[in-house]
C-alpha cells in the first residue's frame, strides 16, 4: 500500500489536472486530462531469517484523449525522468531497476522493476491506516468505516 502511494502521490503533484486510478476501469470523461493506471505485480518473494526480499514490477500506463506521436515521446520522456533512479517509499529510498517504456496505439506505459529488502517481523495491518486514507484521497475514493 506505501508503494501505490509514493506513486500516485508523486504523479498526483506533477499532473494535478489527471485522474490516477488502480483498477482498469475508465469513463471517457476520465480521460480528458489525462488518466494514469498504476499497477503493481509482485514477481517474486524469498524470506531471509527476519527479512523478506520482494521483486516486484511497477506499471505506470498513461492515456490520454488525443493521442500523437510527439505527446507519446514526451510523455514518454517526463516519466522516464519523473521515476529516474529511484522511488520514496515511507522513509526508504527503493532503487528503480529495468526501466522500460512502452509506445502502443492507445497508451503509453512505463514499466520498472524494484528489488527491495522488507521487514518479516512488521505486522500486517488488517485495518485501514492513514497511509491508505491518503492514497484513497489521492485517488479521490471516499472511504466510509
Amino acid at each position: 500500500m506505501d508503494l501505490l502511494y509514493s506513486i500516485s502521490k508523486t504523479l498526483r503533484e506533477n499532473y494535478p489536472k489527471a485522474t490516477i486510478k488502480i483498477d482498469k476501469k475508465k469513463s471517457e470523461e476520465e480521460i480528458k486530462n489525462g488518466l494514469f493506471y498504476v499497477t503493481i505485480s509482485p514477481l517474486n518473494s524469498k524470506t531471509f531469517f527476519n527479512l523478506r526480499k520482494k521483486l516486484l514490477n511497477v506499471y505506470i500506463e498513461f492515456v490520454e484523449e488525443v493521442k500523437t506521436q510527439e505527446s507519446s515521446l514526451n510523455k514518454i520522456d517526463e516519466l522516464t525522468e519523473l521515476f529516474d533512479e529511484s522511488i520514496y517509499v515511507n522513509n526508504r529510498t527503493l532503487p528503480i531497476l529495468n526501466k522500460e517504456p512502452k509506445d502502443t496505439d492507445d497508451n503509453v506505459i512505463l514499466m520498472f522493476t524494484l528489488n527491495y529488502y522488507d521487514g518479516k517481523a512488521e505486522p500486517v495491518p488488517e485495518t485501514p491506516d492513514a497511509t491508505y486514507d491518503k492514497l484513497m484521497g489521492i485517488l479521490k475514493l471516499n472511504i466510509i468505516d
